[in-house]
């Protein structure tokens, strides 16, 4: 009867060889020696690259590229998206690892060297390509959301952590933008073609009720 865990590591150290064999026979050997690391890598359970993967983000036409694998603490260059991805009304302004396109995560340059296995977002700016500001006012600790955005993009805004004894109750604009839930503490709205300037309003619990502060 044959012992199965040795067949088993038999079966596997003849394919590893055979496996090794074939990568060896083509290109240079720097080509061979990257990669028969590869080979090893993926034998052995590991990895020594990473994947890129890209999101079309709400692109109208186009489709985005293909991954792309990129050894571990090295740089590539990302697609520049020419004639590939389009969305009505915006033009095409590079590559983030946030979807919202927020302002400082543009990948920019065209290289780019991943940290870990990333999705990145293909960021769409508005036509008029000006940066407009939002104020958050909040006395919630850790609120965010203040920045410089383009206009008609997504913003995300957080009144932060209430304050004791007080209670989230809603937000308000000026001028007045349309928030995806004005009710909770972490919602999105559509950046206008303005500076706007949004407030977290908190409430005092009384016997389960609100007083506005």
């Amino acid at each position: 009867m044959k012992n199965p865990i040795l067949y088993t590591i038999t079966a596997a150290a003849l394919a590893a060889v055979a496996a090794i064999a074939i990568v060896g026979c083509d290109g240079d050997f720097g080509e061979r020696s990257e990669n028969m690391d590869y080979f090893l890598d993926k034998f052995s359970g590991k990895s020594n690259r990473y994947t890129i993967t890209f999101n079309a983000n709400g692109a109208s036409k186009g489709s985005p590229p293909q991954p792309i694998d990129v050894i571990k603490d090295s740089t590539t260059n990302l697609p520049s998206n020419t004639g590939g991805l389009s969305k009505t009304g915006f033009y095409f302004g590079g590559w983030s690892e946030d979807s919202l396109g927020k302002y400082g995560n543009h990948v920019t340059g065209g290289q780019y060297t991943p940290k870990s296995n990333v999705m990145l977002y293909a960021i769409w700016l508005s036509e008029d390509g000006v940066r407009r500001i939002v104020t958050v006012v909040s006395v919630g600790a850790g609120s965010s959301g203040s920045g410089e955005y383009e206009s008609d993009t997504t913003v995300r805004i957080d009144a932060g952590t209430a304050p004791e004894g007080q209670q989230f109750q809603n937000w308000k604009s000026a001028p007045s933008v349309t928030f995806a839930n004005s009710n909770s503490p972490t919602t999105t709205f559509t950046m206008p073609r303005e500076n706007v300037t949004v407030k977290a309003n908190f409430g005092a619990v009384t016997e389960g009720k609100y007083a506005v502060t």
